[in-house]
């Protein structure tokens, strides 16, 4: 009966290629690709990815607004070209798109540059010339040209708008969405758009370009001031341009100099350190005349001014906050841990250790508590390869992973945890259960076992050693026990220490899925070479063999062997009892 009902429900659609090659679906540049596409296709080949409908008519692309496609040999990696008057559409994600954004995004930036230069062709006849205002040609001509092509640039862009595919809204409902590709629907969508043709088109006409800036605000004033001051007195004085004159130029004196000069670079350089002094001071070089537009122009340049300088405290303050954020945290963290001791009453030892690791955690993890964390959610390749790029090259420095291959390293590096000791901190006591395996990167660990009557055999590990090897055996041991091996000695800390480590379960996830390369023979050796048990077992038996070979040789008498007290019966017996607690690795 549910079968029945879910047929009913749904059915699938089956399409057949029809005789004109206009008509022939083909599937999209996104099925093209590896993997899941950023956008899919609305025409995309039913032959290829089979769409399924409800009855009720609920797709969320209606029937009839479905384009149709060439065939493929007329499909190439960036656009299409479909049938119509339109030419082909570009598809938005390929990588002459996006070059091509980024060259109208220059064009862009030229633009806001070339405008105000507009206002530098003006100038001043010198020289005995009868004074008045004229038009630089050649320095207007070049601006007017590199404008000219800017807008080109930005014509072109529009043009090109009509033939982007764009996103369907209707598919942003559910999944990643989907592009259309009929050419009438993409023009009639740029069209009906209010910010998109409306707006471009609002750019190309040269209505913006009547804004003025502040310096070509300040180099048109600065004309206008000085006509405005040699027609009257020209008849009066030969010194139109004295600043110690009783004309006032107001916020225009420091412009005299510049009248002097008809060089357009002169003109730039010398108008831009002014807007840099004047925004620079929030205004105080300025010193306005009771006229109107010189007092409104000051106001706009204080107030830019105190804009600009706000927005730098706000910056700096961001760049400090993210800078201390993380000491302030750890600060935090370290009045908190303070607070907790006190009030359980912590010896002062015990606070002194607590400390003690806080600052070599902070030193060693630059601020950052648990770096997994903040790749967990990521992708599992993606983690996986961050992982690798990060403990691979210290994974290959314990001698036991030389021998095997990166499928094992792989799964390795993706388990293994980072783990930090502080000097003096027990790692592992003997006769607890063993939890993980250690596989020492920096620093020294003293390994100290209890043999009989309180004498203790100690030896140093250096790095590259393994701690907990005993989980290696329980793993391969068959049958399998669940209980965890106990630890046979105690592990403690002589400097500082950083080390990776591999969980019981993690390690057993190991051995059971490569269980073949752990009967490697090379593998065996390295494992037992570099075994502290194996290697504090191993050292007793050679201190034995040679005591045994030195007695014979010198033929001790036995009445100085019980004058001394009897020390070497006393070390055959606890070589006895530790050779009866030989190592078992199950690597046979």
């Amino acid at each position: 009966m549910l079968r029945v009902t879910w047929s009913r429900i749904f059915r699938r659609r089956s399409t057949q290629s029809e005789n004109n090659n206009n008509n022939d679906p083909t599937e999209c540049h996104a099925c093209t690709r590896i993997g899941i596409p950023v956008f899919h296709s609305t025409s995309c080949d039913p032959s290829h990815q089979p769409e399924w409908e409800a009855l009720a008519g609920s797709s969320l692309i209606p029937i009839k607004n479905r384009s149709r496609r060439k065939s493929p040999a007329n499909r190439t990696a960036g656009y299409r070209q479909p049938s119509g008057p339109f030419g082909v559409v570009f598809d938005p994600r390929s990588e002459i798109v996006r070059k091509w954004n980024r060259a109208v995004l220059m064009a862009r930036g030229v633009s806001l540059a070339v405008d105000p230069v507009f206002f530098f062709s003006l100038a001043v006849n010198r020289g005995g010339r009868p004074p008045g205002v004229y038009v630089d040609g050649g320095v207007a001509a070049v601006v007017a040209v590199v404008r000219t092509c800017v807008d080109a640039v930005h014509l072109c862009h529009l043009l090109v708008q009509f033939r982007l595919a764009y996103v369907s809204r209707e598919s942003l409902v559910v999944g990643c969405g989907k592009l259309v590709w009929d050419p009438r629907a993409i023009a009639s969508h740029y069209l009906r758009s209010s910010k998109a043709f409306w707006f471009d088109a609002f750019v190309i006409v040269p209505v913006p370009q009547q804004n003025y800036t502040s310096t070509g605000n300040y180099q048109t004033f600065e004309i206008q001031r000085n006509r405005n001051s040699t027609i009257p007195k020209m008849a009066k004085t030969e010194l139109c341009f004295d600043e110690s004159g009783a004309f006032p130029y107001g916020i225009y004196q420091f412009a005299l100099p510049l009248i002097s000069t008809n060089s357009t670079a002169i003109k730039i350089l010398y108008s831009n350190l002014w807007g840099l002094m004047a925004l620079s001071t929030m205004g105080n070089n300025l010193e306005p005349t009771s006229k109107s537009s010189e007092v409104l122009f000051c106001i706009c340049v204080v107030l830019g001014g105190l804009m600009l300088f706000t927005l730098l405290i706000g910056n700096i303050q961001v760049f400090l906050h993210a800078v201390t954020a993380r000491r302030r945290k750890m600060q935090v963290r370290y009045q908190d841990v303070q607070w907790w001791m006190r009030r359980r009453q912590l010896p002062v030892p015990l606070r002194k250790r607590v400390c003690h690791f806080e600052r070599q955690r902070w030193a060693t993890m630059g601020g950052v508590e648990d770096e997994m964390e903040l790749i967990k959610d990521l992708p599992e390749g993606l983690r996986r390869d961050i992982k690798r790029h990060l403990c691979l090259d210290l994974i290959k420095k314990v001698p036991l992973f030389h021998c095997l291959d990166d499928l094992i390293l792989d799964n390795i590096c993706d388990r293994v945890k980072p783990l930090v000791f502080s000097k003096g901190e027990k790692i592992m006591r003997e006769g607890d259960p063993v939890q993980k395996m250690i596989f020492i990167v920096h620093g020294r660990i003293k390994r100290s076992q209890t043999l009989s009557k309180g004498t203790l055999a100690a030896n140093t590990l250096q790095p590259g050693t393994i701690i907990g090897d005993e989980l290696l055996s329980w793993c391969l041991r068959r049958p399998f026990i669940d209980r965890l091996p106990a630890s046979n000695a105690t592990f403690k800390c002589l400097q500082p220490t950083e080390a990776f480590s591999l969980e019981f379960d993690d390690l057993r996830y190991i051995t059971d899925h490569f269980r073949y390369r752990f009967a490697n023979e090379k593998v065996k050796r390295t494992a037992r070479y570099y075994s502290s048990n194996w290697r504090n077992w191993a050292a007793v038996n050679i201190q034995f063999a040679w005591r045994r070979y030195r007695t014979g040789i010198i033929r001790v008498p036995v009445s100085s062997e019980t004058e001394n007290g009897g020390g070497e019966i006393r070390l055959r017996r606890y070589a006895a009892v530790f050779m009866s607690i030989r190592p078992h690795d199950h690597l046979e």
